[in-house]
């Protein structure tokens, strides 16, 4: 009798446990998780002209036409200040 009612409590124990998992992982599911949001919608507040390389470096087009270039400060930390700059000659097209 003893055996069958400490089987009984942990199979009571094991559904509980089920339940409450399965509660809160249907909970999490249905609600946004605090301060997160999508990808799309932060890059939607980036000023327009400015563009993100998957290299960490950003570039963005001047109201003259020109293109500033520029880094992201941990990778220039990690790397370093560059050593030198290589320019395309001026009026080249350039496509990416």
């Amino acid at each position: 009798m003893v055996v069958l009612m400490v089987i009984l409590t942990i199979v009571l124990g094991i559904s509980v446990d089920y339940v409450i998992q399965r509660r809160k992982q249907i909970g999490l599911a249905s609600s946004p998780a605090l301060g997160v949001s999508p990808i799309s919608s932060t890059l939607s507040l980036l000023p327009k002209g400015i563009f993100l390389q998957p290299s960490m470096t950003w570039t963005k087009i001047l109201d003259d036409g020109e293109i500033a270039v520029g880094i992201h400060p941990i990778l220039m930390g990690v790397v370093g200040e560059p050593d030198a700059i290589e320019l395309h000659e001026p009026g080249l097209q350039i496509a990416k």
